[in-house]
């Protein structure tokens, strides 16, 4: 700290709760003399910003390290979540730490809390699996005023490329305190869901309030008036535009675009996605068909990450991917019982000839008839189980 602030530099603590002014910098005992500018009550282990400073840290320090090895990838997690991504060499060394310790399964979502990371945000995007604006520390590094510039801009980029953004930190921030949010507050969370979020999170209202329910039951229906008041004709014409003026889209892409755009025409009830890795179903929800995707995978991994963080993904696990037909009946009976669907209803299939990763060169269109049982296939199938329950 000593070697990376100056005299006069601003330090902000908590959220900017508390400011200090760098008065003097003694770098061989490591340590910096400051003055508090206001009063403030903080608790402990509380963030500290140092707003234009680049300060000169490693990727990881060794307890990072003992967390990720000794209890991530011990406990199987699907998600890593780094804070404070600067550049994309810091996703690559984390990548390369979980490919040499067997977690090379592990998606890696990068925090961009800072003006660095802002400004390596094009190739911080491409090597990382998902992003999170983290406008709370952010805040803290840019002016405020250009927040909502930013997390626009972070949105748009993560859409075009098809990987999953997390927008957090103060949306619902006065519910820490109080049991009803300001209507400011509402508007920013159904704003995030406008710009193309994939997800929204709350941090100190569950955390540490006593209206931790009604925090998440006022943002889950905030999101869903959000999302159901979009034209998702006129957004799908608008990413395939923005999308192929980048660049040329991949064949997954294009079956996967065909499919969303099939669904609206026929005003589908829902996508069926048998996927393996999970490429497709971020393919298809890329393209936000507005309608839920169910993803079909013989991976209980692949099956938590595409439900954890893709726009209207619900993933089921199954034995095997083999049969197409009979998943299809399986899936339809299970979206009559829970009134998904009607019989009658269209659905879209995105599927393949051959059976394995990155086998999917199909779509199909076909009526939804209940019949058979959801739950007791015979092998190999297996049953279909939830994605989210381990």
């Amino acid at each position: 700290l000593a070697k990376s602030v100056r005299p006069g530099q601003q330090i902000l603590v908590a959220d900017g709760s508390l400011v200090l002014t760098v008065l003097e910098c003694d770098i061989a005992s490591g340590e910096i003399t400051t003055r508090v500018e206001n009063n403030a009550s903080i608790g402990e282990r509380k963030n500290m910003n140092l707003p234009g400073v680049v300060v000169d840290l490693p990727t990881f320090t060794e307890k990072d390290v003992d967390d990720i090895v000794n209890f991530g990838v011990k406990h199987n997690v699907d998600f890593i979540a780094a804070s404070f991504v600067r550049k994309a060499a810091d996703v690559r060394n984390l990548r390369q730490l979980l490919s040499e310790n067997n977690g090379q399964h592990i998606k890696i979502i990068c925090k961009i809390e800072n003006q660095e990371g802002l400004e390596n945000y094009t190739e911080i995007l491409e090597a990382t699996d998902g992003i999170m604006v983290a406008r709370g520390d952010l805040g803290m590094e840019i002016p405020p005023s250009k927040v909502f510039l930013a997390q626009k801009m972070m949105i748009r980029e993560a859409n075009i490329v098809g990987k999953p953004v997390i927008t957090a930190t103060q949306m619902l921030e006065s519910m820490i305190n109080n049991p009803r949010p300001t209507r400011a507050e509402c508007s920013d969370v159904a704003n995030a869901i406008y710009d193309g979020t994939d997800c929204v999170m709350l941090s100190g209202e569950t955390a540490n309030g006593p209206y931790f329910e009604q925090a998440v039951s006022v943002m889950s229906r905030t999101c869903c008036e959000a999302e159901t008041s979009r034209n998702y004709n006129q957004l799908y014409q608008s990413i395939c535009n923005t999308v192929r003026g980048r660049y040329n889209i991949s064949s997954g892409e294009s079956l996967a675009s065909s499919a969303v755009k099939t669904a609206i025409d026929v005003d589908a009830a829902y996508l069926v996605v048998l996927s393996e890795t999970g490429a497709s179903a971020r393919n298809v929800a890329k393209f936000r068909p507005g309608r839920h995707i169910i993803v079909v995978t013989p991976s209980a991994t692949v099956a938590r990450q595409c439900s954890g963080v893709m726009t209207g993904v619900q993933a089921y696990t199954v034995g095997s991917l083999e049969n197409t037909q009979e998943l299809v009946q399986m899936v339809s009976s299970r979206a009559v019982a829970i009134g998904l669907a009607k019989e009658g209803d269209t659905c879209v299939i995105v599927c393949g000839k051959t059976y394995g990763a990155g086998a999917n060169n199909q779509i199909k269109v076909e009526e939804i008839k209940a019949g058979g049982d959801a739950e007791d296939l015979t092998a190999p199938l297996g049953s279909l189980k939830r994605g989210l329950v381990l």
